[in-house]
Formats: structure tokens, C-alpha cells, sequence
């Protein structure tokens, strides 16, 4: 590996053409305060901490998914946090402990995506190293706020457009995924238009760490199946539906 002309540091790159992936998380106090999941044996963001291990460990199981796959895990909540850095799948990175917030800001997310993007882009250029169309999956459970108050569309909307400009050198498929009390029309405005995503809201009634652990099983097979095809694939998650 130390030969190849495609070395970039600190992440690692080494691969002539790499399928880069972001799991955007909200760890809003929804998500992990006790209080707002009564009757429930964990938190959704425990189930989350406890599925995402799992899911590296299965994804590095498949060789082309091994050698192609770049992951990245980012947190937000009052702020966005970079728990892992885009780094390559065979580089065996480890997840840790999500930070637990209480606002759910996606202009602040949108805002530090954008900035990440251009930063991972101008990294594989200087390294001459191919990318497909980066993949996002937004996870959600409830509408933006805050300093509880609701964040206005006019404020976080026009953010998450900025990801789709024509001129954008690295845009990005977003797959947003409500698994909460989010509302549908929100979610349709959080998934990408061009290049085209994916928009699901959980179904009534669902328990929620049966949802997050479909959804991160969803995850896992969309990352496998889309290096395998060299374009973005992807399964609803059981217990969700698709928007429209």
C-alpha cells in the first residue's frame, strides 16, 4: 500500500476510484433522553450506538465493499460534530460514543455538510483519486428546532438546496429517513432533488428500536448493494414507507 501513488493522509485513501458515505445523525434530546421514551428498554441513540458496530464489521466482510467504501459518521443536535472522518472501510475504523445535544438544528448541519464536502472532494482531487456520486443518509426524529423554537424552512431549506448547485463540486445524494414524529413534508424537503434521493417516515406504531435497527440493516445493504452496482441503490426499510 505505501507504493501506491493514491496515499492521502490522515484518512488514508488508497484506491483509484472510492464510493464515499455519511450517516448523518441527530442526537437531539429526543434521542436519548429516557423522559421522551417511556416504556422503552433503550434510547434510540443507544440502539443506534449498539447497530452501527455491527454494521462496519458486516460491511467489511465484502471484499469490494472492503476495498471501495469510505465512511463517515457525523452527529448534530445544538452543533454538528464529525465523530468519524471520511475514512476508508479497510482502514477498520471504530466508532465512538455519540455526543448527546438537545436542539435540532439543520441549518448548523447542512452548513458544516456543505464545507465537508468541498474539503473531501479537493482531498481525492489532489490524490487524482475517482469518486462516485457520494451518498448521504440523514437520520431524523423530529422536526427542526431551536432554543425551542421551531427553525424556520426559510432559514435551513435554501442550506440544503446549496448541496444540489450545478456548480457544487462534490453533490451529494441525500436519503432522509424520519424515524420519529417528523413531519412528511419536512422529510420531502430534506432528501435531494439532483442527483435524485429518498424520503421514508416511520409507519404508525412502530417500536423504535425495531425501526433504528432496520434502518441501520437498510444502511448496511445500500452500501454493499451501491459499490457492487457502482451507483446508488437502496431498500425502504421495513417499518417505514417511501414519499413521493
Amino acid at each position: 500500500m505505501g507504493s501506491s501513488p493514491f496515499s492521502l493522509k490522515p484518512t488514508g485513501v488508497n484506491a483509484s476510484k472510492v464510493f464515499p458515505f455519511y450517516v448523518v445523525c441527530d442526537v437531539s434530546r429526543s434521542m436519548w433522553d429516557a423522559r421522551f421514551n417511556v416504556g422503552q428498554a433503550v434510547t434510540p441513540l443507544v440502539t443506534i450506538e449498539q447497530a452501527m458496530p455491527d454494521m462496519l464489521d458486516v460491511l467489511a466482510e465484502d471484499p469490494t465493499t472492503y476495498d471501495t467504501a469510505h465512511i463517515s459518521i457525523i452527529a448534530f443536535g445544538d452543533s454538528p460534530v464529525p465523530v468519524l472522518p471520511l475514512t476508508p472501510l479497510r482502514l477498520d475504523p471504530r466508532i465512538p460514543k455519540l455526543p448527546r445535544q438537545y436542539a435540532t438544528n439543520y441549518a448548523e448541519v447542512f452548513r458544516f455538510l456543505e464545507w465537508q464536502l468541498r474539503q473531501d472532494q479537493q482531498r481525492f482531487a489532489q490524490a487524482r483519486v475517482g469518486t462516485y456520486t457520494p451518498v448521504i443518509f440523514f437520520l431524523t426524529d423530529g422536526n427542526p428546532q431551536v432554543n425551542g423554537a421551531a427553525q424556520p424552512e426559510s432559514t435551513w431549506f435554501p442550506v440544503r438546496q446549496g448541496l444540489e448547485h450545478p456548480q457544487h463540486p462534490f453533490r451529494p445524494i441525500v436519503v432522509a429517513l424520519g424515524v420519529g414524529d417528523n413531519t412528511p413534508s419536512t422529510v420531502l424537503k430534506l432528501r435531494s432533488v439532483n442527483p435524485a434521493g429518498v424520503a421514508c417516515v416511520a409507519d404508525a406504531g412502530v417500536v423504535p428500536s425495531d425501526l433504528l435497527r432496520s434502518v441501520i440493516h437498510s444502511i448496511k445493504h445500500s452500501i454493499t448493494s451501491s459499490v457492487g452496482h457502482g451507483a446508488f441503490q437502496f431498500k425502504t426499510p421495513a417499518g417505514m414507507r417511501k414519499l413521493s
